[in-house]
């Protein structure tokens, strides 16, 4: 599923499997009035990320550190995906 909004929580759709873009006002008239916008590729990232998950440590604190670290300007518009093994600890259901 693919995702254009003129908000800027839009990005966490990704959270749900989505492609979402954040869009800018004229954009989002664009979109309303066509049903389509030209986009450039995105480049990819993964990051994988190895060892067990210290005591009081949850998922989105380490997710919280991966984005403090590359953070635009460093992947701006760059969609993301998280790898981790099974036996570190994270939770891999939602909820």
């Amino acid at each position: 599923m693919t995702v254009v909004c003129g908000d800027s929580h839009t990005s966490t759709h990704g959270a749900f499997c989505a492609l979402a873009h954040g869009i800018g006002t004229s954009e989002v008239e664009h979109v309303m009035a066509t049903q389509c916008l030209v986009a450039k590729k995105s480049k990819n990232m993964l990051v994988r990320v190895d060892g067990r998950l210290g005591a009081g440590i949850t998922a989105k604190d380490v997710a919280l550190a991966i984005i403090g670290k590359i953070a635009p300007p460093a992947a701006p518009a760059t969609p993301s995906s998280l790898a981790a093994r099974r036996s570190a600890g994270f939770p891999w259901k939602a909820g």
